[in-house]
């Protein structure tokens, strides 16, 4: 194990308190990396959260004045483990200071601050600029708690620590690891497991080995990324994701499937439909606390199928000019259309447009013992639902796809399209039409 000493002199005593941390190699190579995004991805009880006060501690060190942020996925994981952590650390250091939980901001002593935050709600992260930043077990957050984070530090080009444990292939997987595997020098993965902590007791490890699933093994135990157990869409990989993306074609079919929410994201998926039959996803919108006014905008191009028990929303949005219909709320017959795109190689996501549908598609899972997904981390997925359904509702009709209702609409939009620009040409002379405008 390494040795390190902590010392920054007190500017009011002018005393220099010492205290001696012992760091395992993993640890030690956090704190030695250069990288700018550094993950410490390993087994429980490897040390990962107990590293992030020594990390910070260094970049405290260059920047004694500027300001740092710690985030946890939740407030009952922030307070009961990642602040206490960092509070007995510093004590008895030259960088205990005074914590005030009415604004979760810990006042150092050299003047800066370190500022606690929740990564539940991804948009509570989007202010301020930070010289740092900690997410401890990321890879139980949402993939916008780690654009947010991004940005935040990008003004000061900042760094960050995320310590974890897998638990999917979720964005931690698409968009840290394998960025990382693929030599991207902005990014470090230091990878161990539990028993490479010599406290951690050998007997456990073994005792998991062998009651554990493989999977579940390796990416509780030894930090390594698995498919989650008890997948909705278990089928789903690499053939599904289209990583050279392209132009859509003018002449594809192209429908969208939205998912309604406030407070919880809103998500819309942009689908399109080749002759071959393979649905290719090629957008996504998806955001918190954003008017049905200001989506709209982004729906006013391709038909929409929503959940039907946003009857209110559905309506707006007609009334803003979107060409929007109840989808089909029949979860299992959703998942059943979906996973039959899938199996076939008739669904296709193009990666670097859709973070928010692969994050979710890899973590969406059953409650245990039921054929129930769990309702969380769920949205993108439910828009997909509906896109798919809507899609396997279709019927023939000399070649082209047409849907049950929806056609009779656009040939009554379309007269009365035609019958208001009767009425706006004013006159007709030497073969030209003229309007008021």
């Amino acid at each position: 194990m390494r040795t390190i000493k902590t010392t920054i002199t007190t500017m009011q005593t002018q005393r220099v308190k010492y205290k001696e941390v012992r760091l395992l190699p993993h640890q030690a190579a956090a704190l030695r990396s250069k990288s700018r995004f550094i993950g410490l991805i390993g087994g429980t009880g490897g040390g990962k959260s107990w590293t992030i006060p020594w990390w910070l501690f260094a970049e405290i060190e260059k920047h004694p004045k500027d300001e740092y942020i710690v985030a946890a996925p939740t407030y009952k994981l922030l307070t009961r483990a990642t602040l206490p952590i960092i509070r007995d650390a510093y004590r008895d250091t030259d960088l205990e200071g005074e914590y005030r939980p009415s604004y979760n901001v810990y006042l150092l002593p050299t003047g800066g601050k370190i500022w606690f935050g929740t990564a539940d709600r991804p948009e509570s992260l989007e202010a301020g600029q930070y010289r740092a930043a900690c997410l401890d077990e990321a890879g139980q957050m949402k993939y916008m708690a780690w654009v947010a984070i991004q940005a935040r530090l990008g003004m000061k080009e900042g760094r960050a620590l995320l310590t974890t444990t897998p638990y999917g292939l979720n964005w931690l997987y698409h968009e840290f690891y394998l960025r990382w595997k693929k030599g991207d020098q902005n990014y470090d993965v230091i990878n161990f497991s539990s028993i490479d902590n010599p406290y951690y007791p050998a007997r456990e490890f073994e005792r998991a080995a062998r009651d554990l699933s493989e999977s579940l093994f390796a990416m509780r135990y030894k930090g390594q990324f698995r498919k989650m157990e008890g997948l909705v869409y278990p089928d789903f990989d690499s053939n599904n994701i289209a990583e050279e993306e392209f132009e859509i074609p003018n002449d594809w079919l192209r429908l969208g499937g939205t998912d309604f929410g406030f407070n919880n994201p809103h998500a819309n998926l942009k689908g399109a439909l080749s002759p071959d039959d393979v649905l290719y996803i090629y957008d996504e919108l998806y955001v918190s606390h954003m008017l049905l006014k200001d989506i709209s905008r982004h729906m006013k191009d391709i038909t929409y199928f929503g959940d039907p028990s946003g009857k209110r929303e559905i309506e707006e949005l007609r009334g803003m000019g979107v060409d929007i219909h109840s989808g089909d709320n029949d979860i299992q017959k959703g998942v059943e259309a979906v996973n039959a795109r899938i199996r076939t190689n008739r669904l296709k996501v193009f990666k670097s447009k859709c973070p928010n549908l692969l994050d979710e598609i890899e973590t969406y899972h059953y409650q245990t013992g039921t054929e129930k997904p769990y309702k969380e981390n769920d949205h993108a997925v439910d828009a997909l639902r509906q896109l798919v359904l809507a899609l396997d509702k279709r019927r023939h009709k000399r070649g082209r796809v047409h849907f049950v209702g929806l056609e009779k609409r656009k040939r009554k939009e379309a007269k009365l399209r035609q019958e208001q620009r009767k009425k706006e040409v004013t006159h007709v002379r030497k073969g030209k039409v003229y309007c008021p405008w």
